[in-house]
């Protein structure tokens, strides 16, 4: 069975007008498969594609002083695509921007914002954005497909600013996490019942410092997010498209919370999507910089590296700023804005 967003079959990569072009300052990893069919290629390219694939270690080819790709063009096209055809890309390039993974059957698929053309698809997307299921037969669903399904259609509810309903997500998490740890059976009805949002009085300036400083640890490909990290001075307050940062919302909690069927830690998946939110939110509204790059740039430099990803999880295991209790008093500083 495959499940994807109902916005993904009208993603079209741009090509050459591409801005930031993904064969540039990326490692090009070939799978084995496709790494056997270069080597086999025969002609002048066959040799050019030996020449510039490394079998060391990971298979990949070996990029450019400049940081291209050595078979990206002057016009920025793929010539592995112009002379050999789209079925001869290698598994990586064939997929980026789109990801898949499989939780008990079922792949879910989607677009990652790392890519601009992905990035204004999903963040312009007025409707709410529903999840098509393609299938013969319907599989068996984990009981954590139920909890991210209601987290999702929590942070639909347009009647709720967007810090309201990350506030319940949050504590639907919380709840269930508790429930997961103390080793009860989980069941659908079992959804915590929205309550008033409580809070203490939390100094937001100072826990978006914090945490930028966080990030600032973090490694990064390019300098044009350590930029905005730099450049982030006091908050400004700007009108907010309530849909725009629905979307991102949406976007995170179906890429990470079914990750948690792998290690039982759903509550790490909801942080790590609210943190990512905050985050582009108080980024974009403190730079000038329109918010669907900075939360490209933050998918193409915390989202696309595992070192970052890791480094992310083990702040959020450790470090007080977000611990789930002031993360819900940053929720409502943020509505109170």
């Amino acid at each position: 069975m495959r499940r994807i967003p109902d916005y993904y079959e009208k993603f079209q990569c741009a090509g050459s007008a591409c801005k930031d072009n993904c064969c540039i300052g990326w490692d090009v990893y070939v799978d084995e498969e496709s790494a056997c069919r270069y080597k086999n290629e025969t002609g002048d390219f066959g040799q050019q594609l030996k020449n510039y694939l490394s079998m060391e270690e990971e298979p990949h080819f070996q990029m450019k002083e400049d940081g291209r790709c050595p078979f990206l063009n002057k016009d920025n096209l793929c010539e592995i695509y112009i002379r050999l055809g789209e079925d001869e890309l290698c598994e990586i390039c064939t997929m980026h921007p789109r990801f898949a993974d499989t939780y008990n059957g079922i792949t879910e698929i989607g677009l990652g914002l790392s890519c601009e053309v992905a990035a204004e698809l999903i963040l312009n997307w007025k409707d709410k954005v529903r999840f098509l299921d393609l299938f013969e037969e319907e599989p068996e669903k984990n009981i954590l497909f139920l909890y991210r399904d209601k987290s999702i259609q929590t942070l639909q509810n347009r009647e709720k600013t967007i810090f309201e309903r990350w506030y319940f997500v949050l504590a639907m998490g919380e709840d269930l996490q508790q429930r997961m740890n103390q080793g009860k059976e989980i069941h659908d009805y079992e959804f915590p019942r929205e309550k008033e949002t409580e809070s203490k009085t939390i100094n937001l300036n100072s826990w978006f410092c914090e945490v930028t400083n966080i990030f600032k640890e973090f490694d990064y490909m390019t300098e044009e997010f350590q930029e905005i990290l730099n450049g982030a001075g006091e908050f400004q307050k700007k009108e907010i498209d309530e849909i725009l940062w629905e979307q991102l919302s949406v976007y995170f909690i179906y890429r990470y919370f079914m990750k948690s069927v792998f290690d039982n830690n759903p509550l790490e998946k909801i942080k790590i999507s609210l943190i990512s939110f905050l985050m582009i939110y108080q980024w974009s509204q403190r730079v000038e910089v329109d918010v669907t790059e900075v939360a490209r740039l933050y998918s193409k430099e915390v989202e696309y590296s595992m070192d970052n990803l890791d480094v992310l999880r083990e702040e959020i295991l450790f470090d007080g700023c977000f611990e789930t209790d002031v993360l819900k008093n940053v929720l409502v500083a943020s509505g109170n804005l």
